[in-house]
């Protein structure tokens, strides 16, 4: 008789060998057969030893379903199958691959390579959700004819921030985009630091992007004509990381902007900051932080 531990070594056998069409239908059949009632929890099993956990939905699909979705997911390449269906209960409630086929085409369409989509699954797994195909389009659509993103550069952009395909515009998108706006960055400069660093257009716009961006202008002095090069300075964190190495270098005596740039105030790893930056020893840097953490709190 067939086993749950067969089954799942028989499978595993099928990705390694890229077998994704290999027919396991007899021995799931056995398997049902002998479960005395308690398919559900024979599905689960299978899943979790593909490290899959089942969001306490009682209703899903077959465990032939079941076995058929981690074959298509292997097949686009996708290895983590735990990030999928932590979001997302379409995984397991219905046929990937008829769910999914529209939706990898779009991806395609939008020049995902086909070597990436699994990327794209993992690391944006609500493209598997519910209405995510119409939210998908919507985003797109918005990226090319709000923010002016090319065509040709579209995939490119999707790969650096696969979320996009799956965020608000109003609530996330067009509040970062007016933002920039405001300060100046606009037209081609919009374009350039949404394609080089899309997640400056999809940040948290109050709580992040604001604060980040009202710092670096008005306490490091830095411009528009600085900012659009480097728009990837909003991505380091305001609190922990640009705030105290700034103030680490004032209490040294040390100028931003006149006797190290904001360049390597941010972008250097602790140590090099440390030594080559600060001139001083991560021991003392770590007990200033502490200090500066403690008065911030």
């Amino acid at each position: 008789m067939a086993s749950i531990d067969d089954l799942v070594m028989n499978v595993q056998e099928a990705i390694e060998a890229r077998d994704y069409d290999r027919d396991f239908s007899a021995q799931i059949a056995e398997i049902d057969a002998e479960s005395n009632g308690h398919k559900h929890k024979v599905k689960k099993e299978v899943l979790a030893r593909f490290g899959i956990k089942l969001n306490g939905a009682s209703s899903c699909a077959s465990l032939a379903t079941q076995v058929d979705n981690i074959l298509f997911f292997s097949r686009w390449g996708v290895e983590k199958f735990g990030r999928i269906y932590q979001v997302s209960a379409a995984a397991s409630q219905y046929n990937m691959k008829t769910w999914m086929k529209p939706r990898i085409r779009d991806l395609i369409s939008y020049g995902v390579p086909l070597s990436k989509v699994g990327y794209v699954l993992e690391n944006a797994p609500r493209v598997t959700c519910h209405g995510a195909d119409i939210i998908m389009r919507e985003d797109v659509t918005y990226l090319l004819e709000r923010v002016k993103i090319p065509q040709n550069k579209l995939g490119e952009v999707i790969l650096r921030r696969p979320q996009l395909l799956t965020f608000s515009i109003t609530n996330l998108m067009e509040p970062c985009v007016r933002h920039l706006e405001s300060i100046g960055i606009r037209d081609d400069d919009l374009t350039h630091v949404a394609t080089v660093y899309p997640t400056i257009i999809s940040s948290n716009c109050q709580d992040n992007l604001i604060p980040t961006l009202s710092y670096l202008m008005n306490e490091l002095g830095l411009g528009v004509g600085d900012l659009v090069p480097k728009p990837n300075y909003v991505g380091y964190s305001l609190e922990g990381r640009i705030k105290p190495r700034h103030e680490f270098l004032k209490s040294r005596g040390i100028t931003v902007g006149e006797d190290v740039s904001v360049y390597c105030m941010i972008m250097r790893t602790d140590p090099v900051f440390v030594e080559r930056v600060a001139k001083s020893t991560l021991e003392e840097y770590h007990q200033f932080r502490k200090k500066y953490f403690a008065r911030a709190a």
